[in-house]
């Protein structure tokens, strides 16, 4: 009896061992203020790694300072626990996201942005290499320059309803990106926009934007499809250099094809195997016009 008990006891003891123990409390490791007037934002950090902005108005811009290293020294408040943030929380209330806040947060996996947001500044997010999730909400109408640079974790982005332009280099680097949706209401992609996007392996250009700047889709070397919206009246210097073998067609809806600056537009991209697909009344003009005319294979759109 007593050589049961003792048993038994054992088994009580084991069995409250491996019982999940309890998650430590949420404590605050630093806080302070972050907004444009001073203490209309606060930031919190808690031990769970999340870093946590509040409050109402607009996040004040941050300023870059030069450094030797391959890291971003700015004067953002958290600069010190930079390494500590997983995940960033933008409540509603707070209307942007200044820039080079979370520059080179290079743990950060996660940025939950409020529905109050309307501007995400320039290299907000610069080389966040382990960013895996962010939201982009309709309220936002800018998103700045680098604001997205080298996120190469990012698989997927949804570029909001109210963006007309995308900024220099914002997502370029972003080796990751399998899928990007640009709105209707894009008429402008500028330099390097998607530049080094490695992981596309198709683009569409709505028929909203009229022009695509230098390089903007430089390297993005798994593009097998392109279409080029119908109001696209210009496009820039290697805009779709370097595609390599991977590129096999191309559709182009505009009637009068796109004045391109060079022929250095499409450079190394092999115009003797791509199909470039046109309407069928303008054949012809494409078949004289600069650049356009070294494609060998342009052929009617098919409905």
């Amino acid at each position: 009896m007593k050589k049961f008990l003792f048993l038994a006891l054992i088994g009580i003891i084991a069995m409250s061992c491996n019982q999940q123990q309890p998650e430590p409390p949420i404590e605050i490791i630093a806080q302070g203020y972050c907004g444009a007037q001073g203490n209309n934002l606060v930031w919190v950090l808690s031990n769970d790694s999340v870093l946590t902005i509040s409050g109402s108005g607009e996040m004040r811009n941050f300023e870059t300072f030069p450094t030797t290293g391959d890291v971003v020294i700015s004067d953002v408040p958290w600069l010190s626990y930079r390494e500590a943030i997983k995940t960033v929380v933008i409540g509603n209330g707070v209307t942007s996201i200044g820039d080079w806040a979370f520059a080179d947060c290079r743990n950060l996996v996660s940025a939950t942005i409020g529905s109050s947001v309307t501007s995400i500044g320039d290299g907000s997010f610069f080389r966040c290499n382990n960013l895996t999730f962010v939201n982009i909400p309709n309220s936002v109408t800018f998103i700045g320059n680098q604001a997205f640079i080298n996120c190469r974790s990012l698989t997927s982005i949804i570029i909001p309803d109210n963006i007309t332009t995308i900024e220099y280099w914002t997502f370029a680097g972003c080796s990751g990106l399998i899928s990007v949706e640009i709105p209707n209401s894009v008429t402008t992609i500028k330099e390097g926009a998607f530049a080094g996007c490695s992981g596309l392996t198709s683009v569409t250009i709505p028929n909203s934007v009229r022009t695509i700047g230098r390089r903007a889709f430089e390297n993005c070397n798994s593009l097998t499809s392109v279409t080029i919206g119908s109001s696209v009246i210009s496009i820039g210097n290697y805009a779709f250099f370097y595609n390599g073998n991977s590129l096999i067609s191309i559709i182009c809806y505009a009637l009068i094809p796109p004045n391109l600056e060079s022929n250095f537009v499409f450079y190394q991209v092999n115009t003797s195997s791509v199909y470039l697909h046109v309407p069928a009344e303008s054949i012809e003009l494409y078949r004289n016009a600069q650049g356009w005319r070294d494609f060998q294979n342009i052929v009617a759109i098919q409905d």
